[in-house]
């Protein structure tokens, strides 16, 4: 039996893919978070184009305008390119059951866009959701409703599931090596993520793979040590974290992980000034650090987006509507359709009826699975006074169906 591949962070399992031959497989993943996000039109192109060195196009840091094609949350967009992959279960860290849970699964993909199409494609099987994203076939339902899974289908792993960072086990990874093998699924097991790096598991919770894979009687292989990325672990830590640092240890943070980053040096220094309750000083300089790294190449959507969310809140609607319009582009990021839905808001609450209508639609239109999109639509409406539009009720009616 081979060795479970083991990654730092999850983008890396599609070397996976490559090193074992991967040709339309159908994955079973185990994750806390859903992974799936499209790929802009430019780089899809690029993994398409890279054939057999498109594990070469990860980005090293889990920001998307780092350089790279992919990361720790878009990959499995890379399945259906590069033909790899083109089935994906999901299985999350919660058990859904029922009308809440279905509405959760559904909210799950609601910020991926999509034609209107999906919802022909969409339905639940008891508490599973169906349906097709990113040119997947994708399923979402708990480990305990796993019950027929496609034949010869993997299994990958991001140790997340087990646990959040620095927390308790959630799930024993040596109960759950048992099922697996019990299951006689143990060697469909191909990867596993430590996602140390990332900030979403700290590093004595390594062991979780140890204890795993003994579980599972299989062993596990690293590239080696030298060839390993690495990055800011403490700037992404205390991001993960919302943990706030004191002055001294921002100032060496700053100066030990971000100041040969350039652009992506600035986004992170002015992501860290918005730990906890920012002050007035640290908003000016978390602006000031996304128009420098905006002039050196690199406009973060996490930190203007985390700007927008900030004067948001204190009701300051036409500075946080400038904000949150910077943190709109291709629509690969679901914080762009966080953002979005925010800026519709704005003008709301400025009574620019007409603006946050037209935007209000556009939203509903990208996403048709957002039922949250169609209702604010057909409320702006409302308040504008404009006619009522049947097509989007019948959508909107459509997605209530699916949980009801």
């Amino acid at each position: 039996m081979t060795d479970v591949l083991l990654h730092e962070e999850h983008g890396e399992v599609v070397r996976t893919w490559r090193e074992l031959g991967y040709r339309g497989e159908h994955v079973v993943c185990f994750d806390r978070h859903l992974d799936l996000k499209p790929l802009s039109t430019r780089n899809a192109r690029l993994c398409r184009a890279a054939g057999d060195t498109v594990d070469a196009l990860n980005r090293p840091l889990p920001l998307r305008e780092a350089d790279g094609a992919y990361g720790l949350d878009d990959f499995w967009s890379v399945g259906p390119v590069s033909g790899a992959v083109s089935g994906l279960t999901w299985i999350p860290s919660f058990v859904p059951r029922g009308r809440p849970g279905r509405e959760r699964l559904l909210s799950t993909v609601a910020y991926i866009p999509a034609p209107p199409s999906v919802l022909d494609r969409t339905r639940f099987d008891g508490d599973r959701l169906v349906t097709h994203l990113c040119g997947l076939d994708v399923d979402i339902c708990s480990f305990e409703t796993l019950a027929n899974p496609p034949d010869d289908f993997r299994i990958d792993l991001d140790l997340d599931w087990f646990a959040e960072a620095g927390a308790p086990d959630e799930i024993d990874p040596r109960l759950f090596g048992q099922e697996l093998s019990e299951r006689g699924w143990a060697g469909r097991v191909d990867s596993a993520t430590f996602s140390v790096r990332s900030g979403f598991l700290t590093d004595s919770q390594r062991r979780i793979g140890t204890e795993l894979l003994a579980a599972l009687g299989r062993a596990g292989s690293r590239e080696p040590a030298a060839e390993r990325a690495t990055g800011p672990a403490a700037t992404l830590a205390a991001l993960q974290s919302n943990t706030v640092l004191a002055p001294d240890r921002l100032r060496a943070v700053c100066e030990q992980e971000l100041a040969d980053l350039g652009g992506l040096g600035l986004a992170l220094e002015g992501l860290l000034r918005l730990g906890g309750t920012p002050s007035p000083e640290d908003i000016v300089i978390a602006e000031q650090a996304w128009l420098d790294a905006t002039a050196a190449g690199v406009s973060s959507t996490w930190l203007a987006y985390r700007i927008g969310l900030h004067h948001f809140r204190r009701r300051r609607f036409e500075q946080a509507r400038l904000w949150l319009d910077r943190t709109l582009g291709s629509l690969v990021d679901p914080l762009e359709g966080h953002a979005w839905t925010m800026a519709v808001l704005c003008s709301t609450r400025l009574q620019e009826f007409d603006d946050a209508a037209v935007r209000a639609h556009g939203l509903s239109d990208a996403f048709p699975l957002n039922a949250r999109a169609a209702e604010l639509a057909l409320a702006v409406d409302d308040r504008a006074g404009r006619p009522r539009d049947e097509e989007l009720v019948r959508r909107l009616d459509r997605v209530r169906e699916l949980v009801a």
